[in-house]
């Protein structure tokens, strides 16, 4: 995944943006989703809003990141680190902290 350009609207290899990068990771494991920022109920299991304080953040969950309103997703992958879609740079691993304000997480429980 890392390496992937950056696409608006974009949910393949060939490119994604930050919502695509979250379905291309749930599509690997055999689960559909739709856009949690847009119909959390649309999905095919849900989506719960958990943690806001982001202190006990788990792997694959969905971080929603930025100032109100929320602009950006990206995946927790462990010790601090997640998975996100930058503009400028494609798919990158990098430190929650270097990317924004984390607002809440998102666990989906298919």
């Amino acid at each position: 995944m890392i390496g992937i350009p950056y696409l608006r609207g974009g949910r393949t290899r060939a490119g994604v943006d930050c919502f695509g990068l979250v379905s291309l990771l749930y599509s690997m494991i055999g689960i559909t989703i739709v856009d949690p920022m847009v119909d959390r109920d649309a999905s095919d299991g849900e989506w719960e809003v958990v943690d806001e304080q982001g202190l006990m953040w788990m792997y694959w969950d969905v971080l929603v990141i930025g100032e109100e309103p929320a602009e950006h997703l990206a995946v927790y992958l462990g010790k601090g680190q997640c998975l996100h879609a930058s503009k400028e740079r494609g798919v990158v691993k990098e430190l929650v902290r270097d990317v924004g304000p984390v607002l809440y997480r998102l666990w989906y429980s298919g």
